[in-house]
């Protein structure tokens, strides 16, 4: 029964001290740390349920209290519903959260607005913030059985944003492209602890929701649901139990399968190896039944055998290689100057597309070998920006023209438009392409600030462009007046935004594609010295440098400058 809103993510705010610690009064009991350091074992909290004599309000207010029970769990909420309430309130639809929350009011009908309200929907997927005209929660409270109770309540979990911070963390459901070739993470939120396995699993069997379909495929077969949980043994073996009316896969169809679960498993650091069965029969490859978490790497989402190199331009020729150690490449771009103001390689290093230094045309060329033509597109291209690359060497291309920016894609010889509602006709300052082609993300400049907006690539099964759907704003906070100066990926849900705050100051965020705030520990905060931009590769391990004027300094690393081969520019990493 979906009666109100749907899901929001952030804090109730204690009345009167705001701090983030539970009331010593009242329905919810505060209890000392204890457990594993799995299940936001900071803090236990065992709520009391409904006491004689309690008013309507006190009854909304013990409700909300009761959502914060850790270990996670409904019973004592449900105890504040009616019967008929209790069997229809369904807590997993969808999560809601909240900075503060005003003391229920009202008798019959208890209301409650929250503020600084966000939504998550029943898979743990990030919906953005709760609409001010929606952040208003309304309770039918009745008498039953000669005590108030709560007859109508939201189908969602409701609770603080710093509850939800300390116990929920952001992980990935991995599915594939349409064409099968490479994993497509799919970022959700599920609750720490020991039935992350259990959780995991049931997230993927799943499937992708309704507004995926278009973007991802699952090899999970039809029809197929999970045990009630999957165990794993003290050695990190998760077993995996499947049932469902459906064949057993074979060939291809258990590689990708199988990887899949590996991809998605090895989340939980407690698992090495997985095993799988069908309606008990052991899904195998090759004669073998138990897998490593490890597995799968060719499907890998940051694209496996991606080239770490950096590239790079000097005296027009195109170089290759490490910050100290850039050499021109073999093939034409290294040979002959076209006068590029910037190169963008492909992922694997082979080929690169330039432009030019007025910014008309695009020139494209192989990387590698010496007799290789080398092709200029005719464009009508007013200011292009630099182009992106994708797994499948898509290549992606902006043009900044005077009535608006638009977006195209290589097919063949020809850049093909392709519509972007939000990012078409706008302001373009920076395009990028995730990896594994099925995501836009775009720096737009509006008034007053710089958004970062984000796009899902419809593909066919073969791979070819069929739409791009409508742009969504994930700034982190919009309107504030900041400028992008640079903008790269960090891994492949994440990116590294750049705002300039003085010519010798920066401050760097951490986002992520789906907008939602990033729990984990990201690269945040402010850097002095005066920073050019920033380049970076969703690669695991490959630094996140800042290009300075005494050379390139790793983000995560030792604040010492390697020092750039000399009259070397437009330095990056492939895509």
């Amino acid at each position: 029964m979906r009666r109100l809103l749907a899901p929001l993510v952030l804090t109730l705010a204690l009345a009167a001290s705001g701090c983030v610690g539970m009331p010593e009064e009242g329905p919810v009991v505060r209890t000392g740390a204890r457990g594993s350091g799995e299940q936001a074992d900071a803090m236990t909290i065992n709520p009391l349920g409904p006491r004689e004599g309690m008013s309507q309000s006190e009854i909304v207010r013990g409700f909300l209290d009761a959502m914060q029970a850790t270990p996670i769990r409904y019973d004592v909420a449900r105890a504040f519903l009616t019967e008929a309430a209790d069997a229809e309130w369904d807590p997993e639809a969808e999560t809601i959260t909240y900075t503060t929350a005003s003391a229920p009011s009202g008798t019959s009908q208890v209301v409650v607005r929250l503020e600084g309200g966000h939504r998550l929907d029943g898979r743990g997927a990030w919906q953005g913030v709760l609409p001010a005209a929606e952040a208003q929660l309304e309770f039918r409270v009745v008498v039953e059985d000669g005590q108030f109770r709560i007859d109508r309540a939201p189908d969602a979990l409701v609770v603080p944003e710093w509850w939800f911070q300390q116990r929920y963390r952001q992980v990935a459901v991995y599915f594939f492209d349409p064409t099968g070739r490479i994993l497509v993470p799919d970022p959700v939120f599920v609750p720490k602890g020991k039935t992350l396995p259990s959780v995991l699993v049931r997230r993927l069997v799943a499937g992708p929701p309704a507004a995926l379909r278009d973007h991802v495929r699952t090899m999970v077969p039809l029809d197929v649901q999970p045990g009630f949980s999957v165990p794993v043994s003290a050695s990190g073996v998760a077993e995996v139990a499947l049932t469902g009316e459906t064949t057993m896969p074979t060939g291809t169809e258990v590689d990708l399968l199988l990887a899949q679960l590996a991809w998605t498993l090895r989340q939980d650091r407690s698992i090495s190896r997985f095993r799988v069965t069908l309606n008990g029969t052991p899904v195998q490859r090759g004669g073998e039944s138990d897998f490593a978490v490890a597995s799968g790497e060719k499907y890998a989402p940051s694209v496996a055998g991606a080239s770490t190199l950096l590239y790079g331009l000097r005296d027009g020729l195109v170089v290759s290689g490490t910050a100290s150690d850039l050499t021109p490449v073999s093939g034409p771009l290294g040979t002959v100057d076209h006068g590029l103001r910037s190169v963008s390689p492909n992922l694997t290093g082979s080929q690169a597309a330039g432009v030019t230094l007025d910014g008309t045309r695009l020139v494209l060329s192989s990387l590698v070998g010496e007799d290789v033509p080398t092709r200029t597109l005719a464009t009508r291209g007013t200011d292009l920006l630099e182009p992106a690359w994708d797994f499948a060497d898509r290549l992606w291309v902006a043009d900044r023209r005077p009535g608006g920016s638009v977006v195209s894609v290589l097919v063949g010889d020809r850049l093909r438009p392709v519509t972007v509602e939000g990012i078409t006709g706008a302001d373009v300052k920076r395009l990028l392409v995730s990896r594994d082609g099925t995501r836009l993300v775009a720096v737009v400049r509006r008034a007053g600030y710089d958004a970062v907006l984000t796009s899902r690539v419809v593909h066919d099964p073969s791979g070819r462009v069929r739409a791009v759907g409508p742009a969504e704003d994930i700034t982190p906070v919009a309107g504030d007046g900041e400028r992008i100066r640079s903008i790269v990926w960090r891994s492949p849900t994440t990116l590294v935004v750049q705002h300039p705050v003085t010519t010798e100051l920066s401050r760097l965020r951490t986002i992520a594609v789906d907008g939602s705030p990033v729990l984990a520990e990201g690269m945040s905060g402010t850097r002095s010295g005066s920073i050019e931009r920033l380049i970076g590769t969703p690669t695991p391990g490959t630094p996140t440098y800042a290009v300075t004027a005494d050379g390139l300094v790793d983000l995560t690393g030792p604040d010492v400058p390697i020092p750039v081969a000399d009259g070397v520019s437009a330095v990056d990493f492939v895509g």
